[in-house]
């Protein structure tokens, strides 16, 4: 019943932008493109979108999805270590953490997001956490041969204290395939919640353009408060561009009216368009405490200029800042009064 289901909501599509149409739903400047182009943009989304729904894992296989985001990068090994190295880095970096041993001793860290590898999850256990749960709402670590050329090089190039550490957790069994100590290393998947994972019992969560892909980024916001101990910190790096679902211009991704941005990509973890505000709103609502904001990188004045002044209203909806920040880079605690129940 499900598959017939969807291909019904997805054929009625052209239906509903013809009505979205009638009632001025969808703005002038989508339905310039609606003739050929804009036609073809939401037809291939939704399929894409209604492949992801029915059959997941398949697709999974056949794209296999990076964890670097850029393919060369992925299938170098090095330059893959190299760039899990420089996450990980990041995140001490933006915290002004000079002692990463002493910071990391005995914590519990969650990596949302970990993409096809756990290379940065290897790093926390060799430098000193005692747990890291790596959590992402696909089953992306599949490649275990590439896994265990990374644990490798990491043995190769750790200094000799991180080594030892991650010595105890990592082991190749007869056949060479990697295992790891499921006490100190947990790998989950879900579309939802943190599960697994009890209440106040994480000093750390952090990830790495991620967030920007969360379909119900409340749920999380809610789940990260509720594992979080008060006091724990969190550090998150997001893309808020369009990871090329644009059809014109960088900005007009964000025209796209919500109903049918959501028939296009609810189920494959494309961007939700959360911008900085709505992140700003969230750790305030759910009792963090802000230690830094920073605007990595902005679209340029053209990029605004072009999509304002063909969409004047969106300037109602969204502010000039919203609109013009394209990467953003933050860091808060869990205040000792916060806590997602009851609110």
């Amino acid at each position: 019943m499900c598959i017939p289901l969807q291909m019904v909501q997805y054929i009625a599509v052209l239906k509903l932008l013809k009505i979205a149409e009638d009632r001025r739903m969808v703005t002038e400047f989508t339905m310039e493109l609606l003739p050929l182009s804009f036609f073809l943009y939401i037809l291939k989304n939704c399929i894409k979108n209604m492949l992801m729904l029915i059959c997941p894992n398949l697709i999974i296989r056949l794209k296999q999805p990076t964890g670097t985001g850029d393919l060369h990068i992925d299938r170098d090994l090095t330059a893959s270590v190299k760039y899990s190295q420089d996450v990980f880095e990041k995140y001490f970096r933006f915290l002004a953490v000079k002692d990463i041993p002493a910071f990391l001793n005995g914590k519990t860290v969650i990596e949302i997001g970990p993409g096809n590898t756990v290379t940065v999850a290897f790093l926390f256990l060799a430098y000193g956490a005692k747990r890291v749960f790596c959590f992402d709402r696909f089953p992306l670590v599949q490649d275990m041969q590439k896994n265990k050329l990374i644990a490798i090089r990491l043995l190769e190039i750790l200094p000799d204290t991180q080594r030892e550490c991650l010595s105890k957790i990592i082991s190749f069994n007869a056949k060479g395939t990697i295992q790891w100590d499921s006490t100190h290393l947990y790998y989950l998947h879900n579309k939802r919640k943190l599960i697994a994972i009890q209440d106040e019992t994480v000093d750390l969560v952090v990830s790495n353009a991620v967030l920007e892909h969360v379909s119900d980024l409340e749920e999380l916001f809610r789940e990260m408060a509720r594992t979080m101990k008060p006091g724990a910190v969190m550090v998150h790096a997001a893309d808020l561009g369009p990871h090329q679902l644009d059809i014109r211009t960088p900005l007009d991704f964000l025209t796209i009216p919500e109903w049918l941005w959501k028939i296009m990509t609810s189920h494959r973890g494309a961007p939700n368009r959360a911008r900085k505000s709505q992140y700003e709103m969230l750790l305030r609502k759910y009792f963090f405490e802000i230690l830094r904001f920073k605007v990595t990188e902005h679209f340029t004045q053209t990029d605004i200029d072009i999509i304002t002044a063909k969409v004047p209203q969106l300037r109602e909806t969204v502010s000039e800042e919203d609109i013009s920040c394209r990467s953003i880079l933050f860091s808060a605690r869990k205040l000792e009064m916060g806590h997602s129940r009851g609110m």
